[in-house]
């Protein structure tokens, strides 16, 4: 399987709004996916294997914190370290941005997240409860410090 990681487009936003009602309870809508794509400070990744988006990242610039909003694997492509190529590229963006950090949300429940996020060099630092519905469930927050002092 070859995997292409590339900057997401207009053309990707019916893939991504398919695999964010696949794979989230409270999906971003295709409108919220098209307004995300026009925004500066919006870093969206989609990768691709099969000649399908097979999944996608998306991470934001704000005043030099790296926020990471979504990250998402179809079904068929998990286990196969797309999530992670596609975590570690925007951490690289967010470096390469001179960030001062980057920062996550997790489902409480959500554990192969939580190793990924772990293995690539993220802490756990808080939790905000009752953070998401349907279920309704506490989100860990994960941070990683790219700078000593803040830009």
């Amino acid at each position: 399987m070859e995997l292409i990681i590339r900057n997401a487009g207009p053309a990707d936003v019916d893939a991504i709004s398919a695999m964010e009602k696949a794979c989230f309870s409270d999906p971003w809508s295709s409108t919220m996916i098209a307004c995300e794509l026009q925004k500066e400070n919006v870093f969206f990744l989609v990768a691709e294997a099969d000649g399908a988006v097979c999944g996608y990242a998306e991470g934001e610039d704000i005043c030099g914190d790296f926020y990471i909003n979504n990250i998402a694997v179809a079904e068929p492509y998990r286990k196969k370290h797309i999530a992670e190529t596609l975590l570690r590229r925007l951490m690289a963006t967010a470096d390469e941005r001179n960030c001062y950090c980057v920062t996550l949300e997790v489902r409480e429940s959500n554990l192969p997240a939580q190793r990924l996020y772990e293995k690539c060099g993220l802490s756990r630092v808080g939790m905000r409860t009752n953070y998401y519905q349907y279920p309704m469930e506490n989100a860990l927050i994960y941070t990683l410090l790219l700078q000593e002092d803040e830009p």
